[in-house]
């Protein structure tokens, strides 16, 4: 079945010339202000517009000028005063009445592939990019510079890199792995009760010294460079605290952390989406806390209580937007339980088998 809109560009000019500002018409006609900007159509749509009556009549220049006096910051005068600004725009007077206004750098311009690389420059690893400057790497990745701006990097949490590592006790005993991620895979050694590195830390309360002892190699490499250096500590008479045999490419389980769950979101537009195409990152960043950080850059739209709830219009209008129940169902919940609440659920049905 064709996806169907109810909110065609008609049925978006229609309500929009009910409204007299961009604010109610988003307030009042959601579904409608979803589908403009999804289709690209808002700026036509904004333009159908009516302001009150009378607006541009009552307000004259000189009138303007001394509401646009009292401030300084050009965005704290549209915030305060939409009517005012809503009429320079109409009669083209915003350079004239607010030129002595400071007016804040334009981020997104202001992020220019060029600044981007300048702050990548600053990190060796793209988990220190993020955590110390998301904002250019979010725009770096929505921009599809990440490669470019990130070449000089370690490529960290790859499957395809390992390095090698090993523990090594005063008491001539040693362990040797390899991982794409070294510490957190010492930190698994050191708190995991199976961990040969841990039993022994354990029997002998000894502290070992965790040492790495390559750099990034591909993981066919890595593997063979990892039964030398062993077998160059069983010359050197080390006691080996390896259970299995070393070339197993350790590690390959994908570690969620913040910046692995955070770099997975942004692949997705919503939390539904992501949710449903990566559970394990979603359920990491859920369980940690790190959900809404990680989804900071997906539309989120915030429902007043009880939208769903008892208003059949809206849940239908909702379940319009997808193809079939099970799209439904788990893009969009809230609708959905409510139709199920409310006993619409064979009337969802129908729609579907249209």
């Amino acid at each position: 079945m064709k996806k169907y809109n109810y909110w065609t560009k008609e049925r978006c000019i229609s309500v929009a010339k009910k409204c007299n500002y961009r604010s109610e018409l988003k307030k009042k006609f959601s579904g409608a202000w979803d589908s403009a900007f999804n289709n690209n159509w808002l700026d036509e749509v904004y333009s159908y517009l009516k302001p009150p009556n009378n607006l541009l009549n009552v307000w004259t220049k000189e009138k303007c000028k001394l509401i646009c006096n009292n401030y300084i910051s050009y965005y704290e005068f549209r915030k305060n005063e939409p009517k005012v600004y809503y009429v320079l725009y109409e009669k083209k007077w915003l350079d004239e009445c607010c030129g002595h206004m400071i007016r804040l750098i334009n981020k997104k311009n202001y992020l220019t592939k060029e600044k981007c690389l300048e702050e990548a420059l600053k990190f060796t690893t793209k988990g220190d990019w993020i955590k110390y400057s998301r904002k250019s790497y979010v725009f770096a990745h929505k921009n599809n510079w990440i490669d470019y701006c990130s070449a000089h990097m370690i490529k960290l949490g790859c499957n395809h890199y390992r390095k090698i590592y090993s523990f090594t006790f005063s008491d001539n005993h040693v362990y040797v792995g390899l991982s794409y991620s070294p510490n957190e895979r010492k930190n698994h050694h050191l708190n995991d009760e199976k961990s040969s590195v841990y039993k022994h830390i354990k029997k002998t309360k000894l502290i070992p010294d965790f040492n790495i002892l390559t750099d990034y190699m591909e993981k066919g490499v890595a593997s063979k460079e990892e039964g030398k250096i062993l077998n160059n500590y069983r010359i050197n008479n080390w006691i080996i605290l390896n259970k299995m045999k070393t070339g197993g490419l350790g590690g390959s389980t994908i570690v969620w952390t913040e910046n692995n769950c955070f770099e997975e979101a942004l692949k997705y537009k919503t939390r539904a989406v992501f949710k449903k195409m990566s559970g394990g990152a979603y359920m990491s960043a859920l369980k940690h806390g790190w959900l809404n950080k990680c989804c900071s850059h997906m539309k989120y739209l915030q429902l007043p209580n009880g939208y769903w709830n008892n208003n059949k219009n809206n849940c239908f209008e909702e379940a319009l937007k997808f193809d079939n129940i099970r799209d439904f169902r788990i893009n969009s919940g809230g609708a959905y339980n409510a139709i199920v609440k409310n006993g619409w659920y064979y009337e969802l049905k129908e729609i579907y088998n249209k």
